[in-house]
């Protein structure tokens, strides 16, 4: 969205003519483009124009997912009420791969159980660990990040999961089986692999924030 995007660069009152989606729609841009470094007229109209596709687009690509995830549910119930184990069959008849299906299978799961749309907007990263947040944590964590607005649920993903990450690493007792230790070893250098990659995504976000304002 326009206003995630250009945060406090705002400006109240500007709105300019944008033209190629339909004959003539004025669309009204919340970004200030000079603070941006845009002065171009020329350019801030093309940049406006852009700006409306993408918002638009970005919102149809949504409103499909949840089509396409909720196809893919519906069509899950219908083999699994029936006992017929031809589900994958089915899909792969239609060239989708499992993992594919199952993924927007999963999004339509937490959406009939949260009743939020964020969901469909929500990277396929952010989805998969808001399933390992219900399972390791609560179902109040997940609840907390819907009540979050959208460009703020990242952050609160990434703290609940580095402590999710943190309490799963145990101590190793070098006593045990060999091959106990070491699965506890991958399963240590694994947990401490997500928490790096938790602090780099933390850090980019940070980044990301503080470049907006110059």
């Amino acid at each position: 969205m326009a206003k995630d995007f250009a945060g406090n660069m705002f400006k109240n009152n500007s709105s300019l003519k944008a033209s190629g989606l339909t004959k003539v729609s004025v669309y009204e841009t919340n970004i200030d483009y000079m603070k941006l470094g845009i002065e171009n007229k020329n350019e801030i109209n093309e940049l406006v124009l852009n700006e409306q596709i993408i918002i638009s687009s970005n919102k149809k690509i949504g409103e499909e997912i949840m089509k396409l995830s909720k196809a893919l549910y519906d069509s899950q119930e219908i083999f699994t009420k029936s006992e017929n184990r031809n589900f994958l069959l089915w899909i792969n008849s239609l060239n989708l791969s499992k993992t594919t299906v199952y993924r927007f299978i999963d999004r339509y799961k937490l959406y009939l159980k949260y009743s939020t749309v964020d969901l469909f907007e929500l990277s396929e990263r952010a989805v998969a660990n808001i399933k390992k947040i219900e399972k390791s944590s609560s179902e109040k964590d997940v609840i907390e990040i819907f009540t979050l607005p959208l460009s703020e649920q990242q952050d609160k993903i990434f703290n609940i999961l580095e402590n999710i990450n943190k309490n799963e690493i145990e101590v190793i007792d070098f006593k045990e089986d060999p091959k106990i230790v070491e699965k506890k070893r991958v399963i240590y250098r694994l947990n401490e692999i997500e928490i790096e990659i938790i602090n780099l995504e933390k850090e980019k976000n940070r980044l990301q924030k503080l470049l907006k304002n110059f």
